[in-house]
């Protein structure tokens, strides 16, 4: 949510990216997410919860 307001202005209001750029904003976010995904199931883990 903080990304969105801190970048809608000059990222969200360009109409076409090319592939290039769409790269440059997916990977990083794809990392980021898939990341905090590993590190929340790992603490959830070790506080012993079963899913």
């Amino acid at each position: 949510m903080l990304f969105y307001v801190a970048f809608k202005d000059s990222v969200f209001n360009i109409e076409v990216l090319n592939t290039t750029e769409e790269l440059n904003i997916l990977i990083p976010l794809l990392l980021f997410l898939g990341m905090e995904v590993f590190f929340v199931v790992k603490i959830i883990s070790k506080m012993g919860f079963k899913y």
